[in-house]
């Protein structure tokens, strides 16, 4: 899963999460037998938050950031700061700006 969602890799959030579907779908057969569920949720924070990070490096620029968050209904003020924010990759994707924003839903509608 690592290697699938590292920075590096240039395929698109899409792309990764059709890759990541394959591999999960097993998983997911496999950890439903067993008693370990926490693995499983542990596996889904850790997948959700590569996701958002993928998405904050793929909007690069402060305009495309801006524009990508008011597409996600963020009001003017709010995105005008959260695409301006000197915060690493990591800590926006745990902050509020990513988790209000690219929600459970919406990832779920992306794949």
């Amino acid at each position: 899963m690592r290697e699938i969602f590292k920075r590096s890799n240039p395929k698109s959030i899409e792309m990764k999460i059709e890759n990541s579907r394959v591999i999960l779908s097993g998983w997911w057969n496999y950890f439903s037998l067993t008693e370990s569920k926490s693995a499983l949720t542990q596996l889904d924070s850790f997948i959700r938050k590569r996701v958002r990070i993928n998405a904050w490096s793929q909007w690069k620029r402060i305009r495309t950031r801006y524009k990508m968050l008011r597409r996600l209904n963020v009001n003017h003020d709010k995105a005008y700061q959260w695409a301006n924010s000197s915060k690493g990759k990591a800590k926006v994707a745990s902050s509020p700006i990513l988790q209000t924003t690219l929600t459970t839903g919406v990832l779920t509608r992306m794949g």
